[in-house]
Protein backbone atom coordinates (compact mmCIF):
# COMPACT_ATOMS: atom_id res chain seq x y z
CA UNK A 1 0.00 0.00 0.00
CA UNK A 2 2.03 2.91 -1.29
CA UNK A 3 -0.61 5.56 -1.60
CA UNK A 4 -0.65 7.09 1.87
CA UNK A 5 -3.58 9.19 2.89
CA UNK A 6 -4.22 10.80 6.20
CA UNK A 7 -7.85 9.98 6.77
CA UNK A 8 -9.09 11.19 3.43
CA UNK A 9 -7.18 14.48 3.42
CA UNK A 10 -4.22 13.26 1.35
CA UNK A 11 -1.93 15.43 3.41
CA UNK A 12 0.82 14.94 5.95
CA UNK A 13 -1.41 14.91 8.96
CA UNK A 14 0.96 12.58 10.77
CA UNK A 15 2.49 15.55 12.53
CA UNK A 16 -0.73 16.10 14.47
CA UNK A 17 -1.10 14.12 17.68
CA UNK A 18 -4.25 13.01 19.46
CA UNK A 19 -4.28 12.31 23.19
CA UNK A 20 -5.26 8.77 24.21
CA UNK A 21 -7.81 9.69 26.83
CA UNK A 22 -9.27 6.36 27.91
CA UNK A 23 -6.40 3.88 27.63
CA UNK A 24 -5.23 1.54 24.93
CA UNK A 25 -7.61 0.15 22.35
CA UNK A 26 -7.85 -3.63 21.90
CA UNK A 27 -6.43 -4.99 18.63
CA UNK A 28 -8.79 -5.50 15.71
CA UNK A 29 -10.14 -9.01 15.04
CA UNK A 30 -12.64 -9.98 12.37
CA UNK A 31 -16.00 -11.06 13.84
CA UNK A 32 -17.99 -12.04 10.74
CA UNK A 33 -18.58 -15.49 9.26
CA UNK A 34 -16.96 -15.12 5.81
CA UNK A 35 -13.57 -16.90 5.83
CA UNK A 36 -12.36 -15.10 2.70
CA UNK A 37 -13.26 -11.70 4.11
CA UNK A 38 -11.61 -12.72 7.38
CA UNK A 39 -8.29 -13.36 5.61
CA UNK A 40 -8.51 -10.08 3.68
CA UNK A 41 -9.38 -8.09 6.80
CA UNK A 42 -6.56 -9.61 8.85
CA UNK A 43 -4.00 -8.90 6.14
CA UNK A 44 -5.23 -5.34 5.62
CA UNK A 45 -5.23 -4.57 9.35
CA UNK A 46 -1.62 -5.76 9.58
CA UNK A 47 -0.66 -3.46 6.70
CA UNK A 48 -2.19 -0.58 8.66
CA UNK A 49 0.14 -1.39 11.52
CA UNK A 50 3.21 -1.87 9.35
CA UNK A 51 3.02 1.03 6.88
CA UNK A 52 1.12 3.91 8.44
CA UNK A 53 1.40 6.11 11.48
CA UNK A 54 0.47 4.27 14.66
CA UNK A 55 0.80 5.33 18.27
CA UNK A 56 0.80 3.39 21.50
CA UNK A 57 -2.73 2.26 22.18
CA UNK A 58 -4.06 2.95 18.68
CA UNK A 59 -5.83 0.38 16.52
CA UNK A 60 -5.84 -0.43 12.79
CA UNK A 61 -9.35 -1.14 11.48
CA UNK A 62 -9.59 -2.32 7.87
CA UNK A 63 -12.26 -1.23 5.40
CA UNK A 64 -11.75 -3.54 2.42
CA UNK A 65 -14.04 -2.67 -0.48
CA UNK A 66 -14.29 -6.06 -2.19
CA UNK A 67 -15.67 -5.71 -5.70
CA UNK A 68 -15.19 -9.22 -7.10
CA UNK A 69 -13.97 -12.70 -6.14
CA UNK A 70 -12.83 -15.34 -8.60
CA UNK A 71 -12.09 -18.98 -7.80
CA UNK A 72 -9.14 -20.18 -9.88
CA UNK A 73 -9.15 -23.72 -8.45
CA UNK A 74 -10.28 -25.54 -5.32
CA UNK A 75 -7.57 -23.98 -3.17
CA UNK A 76 -7.02 -20.52 -4.68
CA UNK A 77 -9.21 -17.41 -4.92
CA UNK A 78 -8.53 -14.00 -6.44
CA UNK A 79 -10.06 -11.06 -4.59
CA UNK A 80 -10.39 -7.77 -6.47
CA UNK A 81 -10.89 -4.59 -4.48
CA UNK A 82 -9.59 -1.46 -2.91
CA UNK A 83 -8.18 -2.45 0.44
CA UNK A 84 -8.47 0.58 2.70
CA UNK A 85 -7.27 0.70 6.30
CA UNK A 86 -7.48 3.42 8.97
CA UNK A 87 -5.68 3.89 12.28
CA UNK A 88 -7.54 5.39 15.23
CA UNK A 89 -6.91 6.77 18.68
CA UNK A 90 -9.61 7.03 21.33
CA UNK A 91 -10.57 10.51 22.49
CA UNK A 92 -13.45 10.38 24.94
CA UNK A 93 -16.17 8.42 23.15
CA UNK A 94 -14.82 9.09 19.67
CA UNK A 95 -12.35 7.17 17.51
CA UNK A 96 -10.16 9.78 15.86
CA UNK A 97 -8.36 8.83 12.67
CA UNK A 98 -4.61 9.53 12.68
CA UNK A 99 -3.57 7.84 9.43
CA UNK A 100 -4.70 5.45 6.74
CA UNK A 101 -4.39 4.42 3.16
CA UNK A 102 -5.79 2.60 0.17
CA UNK A 103 -4.54 -0.08 -2.18
CA UNK A 104 -6.43 -1.01 -5.35
CA UNK A 105 -5.22 -4.56 -5.84
CA UNK A 106 -5.82 -8.19 -6.60
CA UNK A 107 -5.15 -10.44 -3.62
CA UNK A 108 -4.37 -14.12 -4.11
CA UNK A 109 -5.72 -16.30 -1.31
CA UNK A 110 -4.73 -19.90 -0.69
CA UNK A 111 -6.74 -22.40 1.32
CA UNK A 112 -4.90 -24.09 4.19
CA UNK A 113 -5.88 -26.31 7.09
CA UNK A 114 -6.50 -23.16 9.13
CA UNK A 115 -8.62 -21.43 6.49
CA UNK A 116 -7.71 -18.88 3.84
CA UNK A 117 -4.53 -16.82 3.84
CA UNK A 118 -3.24 -14.05 1.59
CA UNK A 119 -0.20 -15.24 -0.35
CA UNK A 120 0.28 -12.48 -2.96
CA UNK A 121 -0.87 -8.92 -3.68
CA UNK A 122 -0.73 -7.22 -7.08
CA UNK A 123 -1.52 -3.57 -6.41
CA UNK A 124 -1.65 -0.26 -8.22
CA UNK A 125 1.19 2.19 -7.86
CA UNK A 126 1.10 5.91 -7.02
CA UNK A 127 0.93 9.01 -9.15
CA UNK A 128 1.00 8.44 -12.89
CA UNK A 129 1.06 4.68 -12.36
CA UNK A 130 -2.22 4.69 -10.44
CA UNK A 131 -4.74 4.88 -13.31
CA UNK A 132 -2.62 2.79 -15.66
CA UNK A 133 -2.27 0.04 -13.07
CA UNK A 134 -6.00 -0.01 -12.39
CA UNK A 135 -6.59 -0.58 -16.09
CA UNK A 136 -3.97 -3.33 -16.00
CA UNK A 137 -5.63 -4.99 -13.02
CA UNK A 138 -9.00 -4.84 -14.81
CA UNK A 139 -7.72 -6.93 -17.76
CA UNK A 140 -9.84 -4.95 -20.22
CA UNK A 141 -13.04 -5.41 -18.20
CA UNK A 142 -14.59 -1.92 -18.29
CA UNK A 143 -17.13 -2.67 -15.56
CA UNK A 144 -14.38 -3.90 -13.24
CA UNK A 145 -12.28 -0.85 -14.10
CA UNK A 146 -15.19 1.42 -13.23
CA UNK A 147 -15.69 -0.32 -9.89
CA UNK A 148 -11.99 0.03 -9.07
CA UNK A 149 -12.21 3.79 -9.57
CA UNK A 150 -15.49 4.10 -7.65
CA UNK A 151 -13.91 2.20 -4.73
CA UNK A 152 -11.10 4.75 -4.68
CA UNK A 153 -13.43 7.64 -3.76
CA UNK A 154 -12.62 8.50 -0.16
CA UNK A 155 -16.08 9.95 0.42
CA UNK A 156 -17.98 7.54 -1.82
CA UNK A 157 -20.78 5.31 -0.61
CA UNK A 158 -18.86 2.07 -1.23
CA UNK A 159 -16.06 2.98 1.17
CA UNK A 160 -18.25 4.90 3.61
CA UNK A 161 -20.59 1.97 4.16
CA UNK A 162 -17.83 -0.62 4.54
CA UNK A 163 -15.80 1.59 6.86
CA UNK A 164 -18.80 2.37 9.05
CA UNK A 165 -19.75 -1.30 9.34
CA UNK A 166 -16.24 -2.44 10.25
CA UNK A 167 -15.96 0.19 12.98
CA UNK A 168 -19.39 -0.75 14.32
CA UNK A 169 -18.44 -4.43 14.43
CA UNK A 170 -15.19 -3.60 16.23
CA UNK A 171 -16.90 -1.42 18.85
CA UNK A 172 -19.64 -3.99 19.52
CA UNK A 173 -17.28 -6.98 19.66
CA UNK A 174 -15.08 -5.25 22.23
CA UNK A 175 -17.98 -3.71 24.20
CA UNK A 176 -16.44 -0.23 23.89
CA UNK A 177 -18.11 2.94 25.08
CA UNK A 178 -17.66 4.57 21.67
CA UNK A 179 -20.33 6.64 19.96
CA UNK A 180 -18.61 8.11 16.87
CA UNK A 181 -15.54 8.32 14.66
CA UNK A 182 -14.03 11.30 12.91
CA UNK A 183 -11.40 12.38 10.42
CA UNK A 184 -9.13 15.33 11.07
CA UNK A 185 -10.93 18.60 10.38
CA UNK A 186 -14.35 16.94 9.98
CA UNK A 187 -17.31 16.57 12.33
CA UNK A 188 -17.72 13.25 14.18
CA UNK A 189 -19.87 10.64 12.46
CA UNK A 190 -22.28 8.85 14.85
CA UNK A 191 -21.84 5.10 14.80
CA UNK A 192 -25.34 4.25 15.90
CA UNK A 193 -28.51 6.06 14.94
CA UNK A 194 -30.34 4.12 17.64
CA UNK A 195 -29.19 2.67 20.98
CA UNK A 196 -26.20 0.34 20.59
CA UNK A 197 -28.31 -2.69 21.31
CA UNK A 198 -31.74 -3.98 22.16
CA UNK A 199 -32.05 -5.86 25.45
CA UNK A 200 -34.62 -8.65 25.66
CA UNK A 201 -36.11 -9.55 29.02
CA UNK A 202 -38.14 -12.48 30.26
CA UNK A 203 -41.89 -12.52 29.81
CA UNK A 204 -43.94 -11.28 32.73
CA UNK A 205 -45.81 -13.87 34.78
CA UNK A 206 -49.53 -13.90 35.35
CA UNK A 207 -49.07 -15.12 38.92
CA UNK A 208 -49.64 -12.48 41.58
CA UNK A 209 -47.90 -13.46 44.84
CA UNK A 210 -50.35 -11.23 46.73
CA UNK A 211 -53.38 -13.01 45.28
CA UNK A 212 -52.74 -16.76 45.50
CA UNK A 213 -56.20 -18.15 44.98
CA UNK A 214 -56.55 -21.38 42.97
CA UNK A 215 -52.96 -21.12 41.73
CA UNK A 216 -50.28 -23.71 41.00
CA UNK A 217 -46.68 -22.50 40.92
CA UNK A 218 -43.16 -23.93 41.15
CA UNK A 219 -41.54 -23.43 44.52
CA UNK A 220 -38.77 -24.21 46.95
CA UNK A 221 -39.33 -25.03 50.62
CA UNK A 222 -36.47 -23.32 52.38
CA UNK A 223 -37.53 -23.50 56.01
CA UNK A 224 -40.05 -24.62 58.62
CA UNK A 225 -40.85 -23.13 62.04
CA UNK A 226 -42.36 -25.70 64.41
CA UNK A 227 -43.26 -22.95 66.89
CA UNK A 228 -45.32 -21.15 64.26
CA UNK A 229 -46.15 -24.24 62.21
CA UNK A 230 -45.20 -22.20 59.15
CA UNK A 231 -43.35 -23.14 56.00
CA UNK A 232 -41.07 -20.68 54.22
CA UNK A 233 -41.72 -20.86 50.48
CA UNK A 234 -39.90 -19.31 47.57
CA UNK A 235 -42.26 -19.05 44.62
CA UNK A 236 -40.28 -19.44 41.39
CA UNK A 237 -40.91 -19.46 37.64
CA UNK A 238 -38.56 -20.49 34.82
CA UNK A 239 -37.20 -17.54 32.86
CA UNK A 240 -39.19 -17.58 29.62
CA UNK A 241 -38.51 -15.35 26.63
CA UNK A 242 -40.72 -14.48 23.68
CA UNK A 243 -39.87 -16.50 20.58
CA UNK A 244 -40.17 -13.32 18.51
CA UNK A 245 -37.63 -11.54 20.73
CA UNK A 246 -35.16 -14.42 20.74
CA UNK A 247 -35.33 -15.13 17.01
CA UNK A 248 -34.84 -11.41 16.35
CA UNK A 249 -31.58 -11.19 18.31
CA UNK A 250 -28.44 -10.02 16.54
CA UNK A 251 -24.80 -9.45 17.43
CA UNK A 252 -24.64 -6.36 19.64
CA UNK A 253 -28.03 -6.97 21.27
CA UNK A 254 -28.28 -8.23 24.83
CA UNK A 255 -30.34 -10.56 26.98
CA UNK A 256 -31.15 -9.83 30.63
CA UNK A 257 -30.93 -12.96 32.73
CA UNK A 258 -30.24 -13.80 36.36
CA UNK A 259 -29.94 -10.14 37.31
CA UNK A 260 -27.43 -9.10 34.67
CA UNK A 261 -27.26 -8.03 31.05
CA UNK A 262 -25.32 -10.32 28.72
CA UNK A 263 -24.02 -8.59 25.58
CA UNK A 264 -24.27 -10.86 22.54
CA UNK A 265 -20.91 -11.30 20.83
CA UNK A 266 -21.69 -14.56 19.00
CA UNK A 267 -24.85 -16.46 18.09
CA UNK A 268 -24.56 -20.14 17.16
CA UNK A 269 -26.61 -23.34 17.09
CA UNK A 270 -25.48 -26.41 18.97
CA UNK A 271 -27.45 -29.65 19.31
CA UNK A 272 -30.80 -27.88 19.06
CA UNK A 273 -29.85 -24.99 21.34
CA UNK A 274 -29.48 -21.37 20.33
CA UNK A 275 -26.21 -20.43 22.04
CA UNK A 276 -25.17 -16.91 22.97
CA UNK A 277 -21.40 -16.46 23.43
CA UNK A 278 -20.53 -20.15 23.13
CA UNK A 279 -17.46 -21.02 25.18
CA UNK A 280 -14.91 -23.81 25.21
CA UNK A 281 -17.28 -26.26 26.87
CA UNK A 282 -21.01 -26.80 27.31
CA UNK A 283 -22.73 -24.18 29.48
CA UNK A 284 -19.44 -22.42 30.11
CA UNK A 285 -19.35 -19.22 32.15
CA UNK A 286 -20.71 -16.24 30.21
CA UNK A 287 -22.64 -18.32 27.67
CA UNK A 288 -26.43 -18.60 27.47
CA UNK A 289 -28.06 -21.76 26.06
CA UNK A 290 -31.66 -21.29 24.92
CA UNK A 291 -34.10 -24.00 23.90
CA UNK A 292 -37.65 -23.93 22.58
CA UNK A 293 -40.18 -24.77 25.28
CA UNK A 294 -43.49 -26.58 24.79
CA UNK A 295 -45.40 -23.30 24.37
CA UNK A 296 -43.15 -22.21 21.49
CA UNK A 297 -41.25 -19.63 23.53
CA UNK A 298 -37.67 -20.00 24.76
CA UNK A 299 -36.15 -20.89 28.11
CA UNK A 300 -32.57 -20.99 29.33
CA UNK A 301 -30.90 -24.29 30.13
CA UNK A 302 -28.61 -24.43 33.15
CA UNK A 303 -27.04 -27.83 32.68
CA UNK A 304 -30.07 -30.11 33.28
CA UNK A 305 -32.08 -27.38 35.00
CA UNK A 306 -33.64 -24.10 33.93
CA UNK A 307 -32.78 -20.65 35.15
CA UNK A 308 -35.41 -19.38 37.56
CA UNK A 309 -36.84 -16.10 38.75
CA UNK A 310 -37.97 -15.80 42.37
CA UNK A 311 -41.41 -14.17 42.50
CA UNK A 312 -41.70 -13.93 46.27
CA UNK A 313 -40.66 -15.44 49.57
CA UNK A 314 -43.52 -15.98 51.96
CA UNK A 315 -44.57 -17.89 55.05
CA UNK A 316 -47.63 -20.13 54.90
CA UNK A 317 -49.31 -22.21 57.62
CA UNK A 318 -49.29 -26.00 57.47
CA UNK A 319 -52.94 -26.96 57.72
CA UNK A 320 -54.23 -30.38 58.70
CA UNK A 321 -55.65 -30.82 55.22
CA UNK A 322 -52.31 -30.21 53.42
CA UNK A 323 -51.26 -33.12 51.20
CA UNK A 324 -47.92 -34.15 49.70
CA UNK A 325 -47.90 -36.08 46.44
CA UNK A 326 -44.47 -37.63 46.10
CA UNK A 327 -43.52 -38.80 42.60
CA UNK A 328 -40.16 -40.19 43.77
CA UNK A 329 -38.92 -42.76 46.24
CA UNK A 330 -37.12 -40.64 48.89
CA UNK A 331 -34.58 -43.36 49.67
CA UNK A 332 -33.51 -43.96 46.07
CA UNK A 333 -34.68 -40.88 44.17
CA UNK A 334 -36.30 -43.12 41.56
CA UNK A 335 -39.51 -42.17 39.79
CA UNK A 336 -42.63 -43.92 41.05
CA UNK A 337 -45.37 -45.14 38.73
CA UNK A 338 -47.95 -43.26 40.78
CA UNK A 339 -47.23 -40.71 43.50
CA UNK A 340 -47.54 -41.68 47.13
CA UNK A 341 -49.93 -39.55 49.17
CA UNK A 342 -48.86 -38.13 52.54
CA UNK A 343 -50.84 -36.05 55.02
CA UNK A 344 -49.33 -32.96 56.61
CA UNK A 345 -47.90 -34.81 59.63
CA UNK A 346 -46.03 -37.32 57.44
CA UNK A 347 -44.78 -34.56 55.15
CA UNK A 348 -43.30 -32.67 58.11
CA UNK A 349 -41.50 -35.83 59.30
CA UNK A 350 -40.09 -36.39 55.81
CA UNK A 351 -38.96 -32.76 55.61
CA UNK A 352 -37.18 -33.01 58.97
CA UNK A 353 -35.56 -36.37 58.16
CA UNK A 354 -34.28 -35.31 54.76
CA UNK A 355 -32.95 -32.03 56.11
CA UNK A 356 -31.02 -33.84 58.85
CA UNK A 357 -29.93 -37.03 57.10
CA UNK A 358 -29.83 -36.00 53.47
CA UNK A 359 -32.19 -36.80 50.68
CA UNK A 360 -33.79 -35.26 47.64
CA UNK A 361 -35.29 -32.52 49.78
CA UNK A 362 -37.79 -29.92 48.65
CA UNK A 363 -35.53 -27.01 47.72
CA UNK A 364 -33.83 -28.07 44.49
CA UNK A 365 -36.40 -26.73 42.02
CA UNK A 366 -38.23 -30.04 42.29
CA UNK A 367 -41.70 -29.16 43.56
CA UNK A 368 -44.76 -27.18 42.72
CA UNK A 369 -47.40 -26.05 45.18
CA UNK A 370 -51.15 -25.54 44.83
CA UNK A 371 -53.20 -22.95 46.67
CA UNK A 372 -56.93 -23.56 47.12
CA UNK A 373 -59.79 -21.16 46.48
CA UNK A 374 -59.27 -19.57 49.90
CA UNK A 375 -55.58 -18.91 49.24
CA UNK A 376 -54.36 -21.66 51.62
CA UNK A 377 -51.54 -24.05 50.73
CA UNK A 378 -53.43 -27.22 49.82
CA UNK A 379 -50.96 -29.47 48.01
CA UNK A 380 -47.25 -30.00 47.48
CA UNK A 381 -46.10 -32.23 44.64
CA UNK A 382 -42.49 -33.37 44.37
CA UNK A 383 -41.25 -34.62 41.01
CA UNK A 384 -38.09 -36.24 39.72
CA UNK A 385 -35.19 -34.03 38.65
CA UNK A 386 -31.92 -35.53 37.36
CA UNK A 387 -29.65 -33.45 39.56
CA UNK A 388 -31.15 -34.41 42.97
Amino acid sequence: MKKLIACLLYAAICCFGFALADGSLPPYAYTGNDPVEAAVAAYTAQVGQDLYLVTEGSVSIPAPVIIRTEETDNSHILVYGNFWVFNYELNGKTLECISGGEAPAIMTLEKTNDGWTVTAVDQAGDGEEYAADIRRLSHGDKELEKLFFVASYGDGDLLTNVRHQYIQDYVIANNLDVEAYKDYGWDPIPLFSEPVHTTVTALATEINPDHLFSVAVNARITGYSSNENMLTLELIIPETFSAEDILGLAIGDAIYTQGKEVLIQTLTENSGYLVINEGEYEFSEGSVWLYESLDGNYQIADWHDNTWTTLATLKVPVTDTLLLLDDINPSTGEIQYLPTVHPASEFLKMLKTENEQGGPGFATNNIYVVFDGAGQLALIQRYYVPWQ
